[in-house]
């Protein structure tokens, strides 16, 4: 028998995976259109949404053997907690979710590492996810800290032999918190230490954040660790080790910069070139681009 309502938390340091819910076939018209309609969505705006009960346009629906519920449109759960408190909510294949009636972002491509702290309140909170990649599939995670640096989705580049520049990194700080005030993020390889400040990352939110990383001064290995901290003042929130590979020029290697875009750090791969078997004179070029999903 399908249950809607989740199994009651008895802690808050449990995990809770989404296994059913109710779904609803997609109501938007397809394609790019100069006027968006959805009558689900008006409904949340206006304020009129009726949380949903089988029957109707509602199915239940229930997820396989991987986890994922399928399906495209609408898909609404709830989740029952005995207190007030945070965890983190990581969903695949949902372009958007509503959590108790806010909108937040979702994992459209279900790369997996989009992890979204959420106010859970003590009773029954309602998840409706909208997707139309052919499913989704949620769970809610604890919280160990407050504000706290998370690994899922890195950009690293390599150290290259020879250049002595710090370089570009990024890394995922998740506040968790009500906290707003100014932290930092100290870098530290063989002794160097470089601190960046970091800009502002409102409560309960999540963001990318570059800083730098100051190159090795020993050239003897493949890897190379780094220390980053994460911090308010003086006080330690988190710290991670990273490995990033230490690289001759000739070999290929990953770059970053800073976009002029937007300021945040991307990176490209370099496989350097190298001349002709016949001509010394010439050397060649490939330039490969990406699409959505690569």
């Amino acid at each position: 028998m399908i249950t809607l309502i989740a199994a009651v938390a008895l802690t808050p340091a449990q995990a809770f995976e989404f296994k059913d819910a109710l779904r609803t076939s997609p109501q938007v018209l397809a394609g790019r259109r100069p006027i968006h309609t959805d009558p689900i969505e008006h409904a949340l705006v206006m304020g009129t949404f009726i949380k949903p009960t089988a029957g109707g346009t509602w199915r239940p629906a229930e997820a396989d053997a991987e986890g994922r519920i399928r399906g495209n449109g609408y898909f609404y759960s709830e989740y029952q907690s005995l207190e007030d408190t945070v965890m983190l909510l990581q969903a695949e294949g949902n372009s958007l979710v509503y959590v108790n009636g806010s909108i937040r972002p979702g994992d459209v491509y279900g790369y997996g590492y989009l992890r979204l702290p959420v106010a859970i309140k003590t009773g029954a909170n309602s998840f409706l996810f909208q997707s139309s990649r052919g499913g989704i599939k949620a769970k809610l995670l604890p919280v160990d800290k407050p504000v706290f640096i998370d690994l899922a989705d890195p950009t690293l580049p390599d150290f290259v032999m020879g250049d002595r520049n710090a370089v570009h990194a990024a890394l995922v700080v998740t506040n968790a918190s009500t906290r707003r005030e100014g932290l930092t993020l100290t870098a530290t390889v063989d002794g160097t230490v470089r601190k960046t400040w970091l800009p502002a990352i409102p409560p309960m939110t999540l963001r990318k954040v570059g800083f730098q990383i100051p190159p090795p001064t020993r050239l003897d290995r493949d890897t190379v660790e780094c220390s980053v901290r994460l911090m308010s003042g003086e006080a330690i929130l988190d710290e991670k080790t990273l490995s990033l590979r230490l690289r001759a020029d000739s070999q290929t290697h990953k770059r970053t910069f800073i976009s002029d875009i937007d300021g945040s750090v991307q990176y490209y791969g370099v496989n350097p070139a190298a001349p002709l078997p016949n001509d010394h004179d010439r050397v060649g070029i490939v330039l490969t681009l990406h699409g959505a999903g690569v």
